[in-house]
């Protein structure tokens, strides 16, 4: 079955708790790899495991919603991929 991760943003209230958007994969080994952050944005890397090679790391942007998430690259085969800093 498929596999999901969740990106959540809070306020620290339980009002202002709210998913963001809910990243789902067809493959168990696919997973959030990294969460980085700057003024107004985060960014998530994430290794999309494919049933059909090559795997891929994906880079995401996010400003907290749900529209203004959204996949700004998609990168080499995950073998090819220097480690993002």
């Amino acid at each position: 079955g498929d596999t999901t991760h969740e990106l959540w943003r809070t306020d620290g209230t339980t009002a202002g708790t709210t998913q963001v958007k809910v990243f789902t994969f067809d493959n168990p080994n696919s997973r959030v790899h990294r969460l980085m952050t700057t003024t107004n944005r985060l960014y998530i890397t994430i290794n999309n495991v494919r049933s059909d090679p090559p795997d891929v790391r994906e880079l995401w942007v996010s400003d907290g919603t749900s529209a203004g998430t959204v996949r700004i690259s998609t990168a080499l085969p995950t073998t090819e991929v220097q480690e993002w800093a």
